[in-house]
């Protein structure tokens, strides 16, 4: 039987090294900064180098400049038959018209970011099979509708992300595949009601992220495929436009919902989202949530960086919730089973907690993360950590707690503890017998105070060597 595993062995290692070999011999470019394979990737180059053309470069299929000074692609400069071309931060001043004819039927995808073009490169007039275009960070003044245009028949998914776009691009209509749409930072401030009307049914994922938008927009309410929608860094105001979203025809399919930094004050009523597993509300000025305005089919729920006082009254109630994030908020108080049983990462960082009770986090024994760090704790109860069962991440810094709470020697031996007060430790003699079988059983803690008050070291008090 062993033999039998050692040849095994050498035939698989043979057959990788086989591999790995036909792989390095594929290298159309003779540069130490280009990797080889079947998926290149370049770093740092001034210029593309000319292809080697003692190589049969039709294998590779990815291609990526990434930095460097590449400042233009020209003719036959590039590997045939590529499906993926990705140009990451490069200062691009120049695309030859005839750059992608060696690919023209088999580039499916392009990504280009940082450049310095003018406009679209006309060279994409040519690819016949192109269904993912990104721009990304480039400011384009010219917008060629005839070479968008031409990809009409096979765009999929479309990115122009800060490419100071000054309205809504009309030609968008034009597109009628697109599936996925990102039109990120750019001052579109208005978008019209007809400027979905070509993608309406088509269109599954669209991104306004930092828009310049000051209304929900009239015309998501014509669309009837969305399930992720990104509205971020705009300024709403009229939560009665919030209709546009809770009554169109996706909102029986939207899964995802971002509504951060939107200046939102209040929470529009969102329970008919009956399919959101993910709302963010995050870093907004909301200091209240009405009851039964959040769908229960959420798993992930952001309220970071608000005005609330109390954990909303519908999260109990939220029985497929995993996630819920509560950060820096001015929550003084956790009611009694204000959590559902079914989270697993809880985070109630930079609140106002002075006392963990053993009744806070009943019921949570599917909790892996618990962050209560930068809370004015002084009390934590013997037992307020016994239903944690699962706990594998606790961080407790900046608490003011001054004693070592009894409650750590409930928690898992194995997890990571991240424990720091701002007060000086008492260390009583002699310790707690559970606190100190717990650190010796979890050895020294990731974080952990380093002396008590008296100048004795925490790690020989809790290790049995009083003082």
């Amino acid at each position: 039987m062993m033999e039998s595993i050692d040849h095994f062995h050498t035939a698989l290692f043979i057959g990788v090294m086989c591999v790995v070999q036909t792989m390095g011999e594929i290298c159309p470019y003779s540069d130490p900064g280009c990797s080889c394979g079947p998926y290149i990737t370049c770093y740092n180059l001034q210029e593309i180098p000319p292809i080697n053309t003692t190589v049969d470069s039709s294998q590779v299929t990815s291609l990526i400049f990434e930095e460097g000074n590449i400042t233009s692609i020209s003719d036959n400069s590039l590997p045939p038959g590529l499906s993926s071309l990705n140009l990451y931060h490069l200062p691009l001043a120049n695309i030859s018209d005839d750059a992608f004819d060696a690919s023209a039927a088999t580039l499916q995808d392009i990504y280009i970011s940082r450049a310095n073009l003018y406009s679209f490169p006309t060279a994409l007039k040519k690819l016949t099979n192109l269904t993912h275009l990104s721009f990304i960070d480039s400011v384009i003044q010219d917008w060629d509708t005839a070479t968008l245009n031409q990809s009409a028949a096979t765009l999929e998914n479309l990115a122009l992300i800060n490419v100071s776009l000054p309205a809504w691009p009309s030609w968008i209509s034009d597109l009628y595949l697109l599936r996925q749409v990102d039109l990120s930072w750019n001052p579109l401030r208005n978008i019209p009601n007809d400027a979905f009307s070509s993608i309406n049914d088509s269109l599954t994922d669209l991104n306004l992220k930092g828009t310049d938008l000051t209304h929900i927009p009239g015309a998501l309410s014509t669309l009837l495929s969305l399930r992720i929608l990104d509205l971020q860094n705009n300024n709403f105001t009229d939560l009665s436009e919030f209709q546009y979203i809770t009554g169109s025809p996706f909102a029986h399919n939207l899964s995802v919902l971002y509504l951060d930094f939107d200046g939102l004050t209040r929470v529009a009523n969102f329970s008919s989202l009956a399919a959101l597993i993910t709302l963010s509300l995050s870093s907004n000025r909301i200091s209240f949530v009405p009851a039964g305005s959040l769908p229960t089919s959420l798993t992930t729920l952001y309220l970071s960086n608000n005005s609330l006082a109390s954990v909303p009254e519908d999260v109990a109630s939220m029985s497929k919730l995993s996630s819920l994030y509560l950060s820096t908020n001015i929550i003084g108080e956790i009611e009694q089973n204000a959590f559902p049983s079914s989270l697993t990462i809880l985070n109630l960082a930079n609140n106002n907690l002075t006392i963990i009770t053993n009744t806070t986090f009943r019921n949570l024994n599917l909790v892996t993360s618990l962050s209560l760090t930068s809370n004015p704790i002084s009390t934590i109860s013997s037992a307020a950590f016994s239903d944690l069962v699962s706990l594998q991440y606790l961080y407790l810094i900046g608490s003011q707690l001054t004693e070592i709470p009894l409650a750590l020697a409930l928690l898992n031996p194995r997890i990571n503890l991240y424990f720091t007060t701002t007060e000086q430790l008492s260390c009583p003699c002699p310790p707690n017998r559970q606190l100190s079988e717990f650190f010796t059983s979890v050895g020294y803690p990731a974080i952990f105070p380093d002396v008590c008050e008296d100048g004795q070291s925490v790690t020989s008090y809790l290790s049995g060597q009083c003082q």
